[in-house]
């Protein structure tokens, strides 16, 4: 039986649902190449061009995918998930300036390599992967 000590509950819908974020963050399971693969073509539902995969590409550094600036091993490791993208890492890598370089919440459109706009759908895709792709596991 599960614990759910921790677990908040919520009414609506179709009957209770338990909302157990609480209870999983300290049993949290490993990220499975499933769990990756289903993320990246959720993601790239949101992405409009190439170059708007350097968001999935920090979340993928962020979660511990691959080194901080290893932006081929990012490039190989989607691209064998995803095998009909064609990605350039070194064009990738020209992203990583400015806010671009730093943690998602200090990212600032006033200090981004793009503005406007084009800031938000950047901004907006490496929220939605820091939502959906998990911490990698063991």
């Amino acid at each position: 039986m599960m614990d759910l000590s921790n677990a908040t509950f919520n009414n609506w819908g179709n009957g209770q649902q338990v909302i157990a974020e609480n209870y999983y963050e300290n049993n949290r399971r490993p990220a499975t190449a499933e769990h990756l693969q289903t993320a990246l073509e959720e993601l790239r539902g949101l992405i409009a061009n190439n170059r708007q995969w350097f968001s999935v590409i920090k979340v993928l550094m962020w979660r511990g995918y691959v080194c901080d600036g290893d932006f081929a091993g990012a490039v190989a490791m989607i691209q064998q998930i995803l095998p009909d993208l064609k990605l350039d890492a070194k064009d990738m890598s020209r992203m990583n300036v400015q806010s671009f370089s730093k943690p998602l919440e200090r990212w600032d459109i006033s200090d981004a390599p793009v503005s406007g706009n084009v800031f938000m759908q950047y901004k907006d895709i490496a929220s939605k992967g820091m939502e959906i792709i998990p911490e990698k596991g063991g």
